[in-house]
């Protein structure tokens, strides 16, 4: 079952708009997980593989080594 992470910047979005703390700090999460989700897909689609641990650590070191990532 494919994901599409982009849809976590619609609840990123939704919890920007309350007005409380608690709401915003969740919506950065949320924000995060959609830009993380969303790269960690294109670079596996264009052949990346990750080993299973720090795979955050690994999506963010491929990103410095490329200079375009389109979908």
């Amino acid at each position: 079952m494919s994901f599409n992470w982009l849809f976590y910047l619609n609840v990123a979005n939704y919890l920007l708009s309350q007005r409380s703390e608690e709401y915003w700090r969740s919506a950065v999460s949320r924000a995060y997980y959609a830009v993380f989700g969303a790269v960690r897909g294109i670079l596996q689609s264009q052949g990346t593989q990750f080993k299973s641990d720090n795979i955050h650590r690994q999506v963010i070191n491929q990103m410095k080594r490329h200079k375009n990532l389109t979908a």
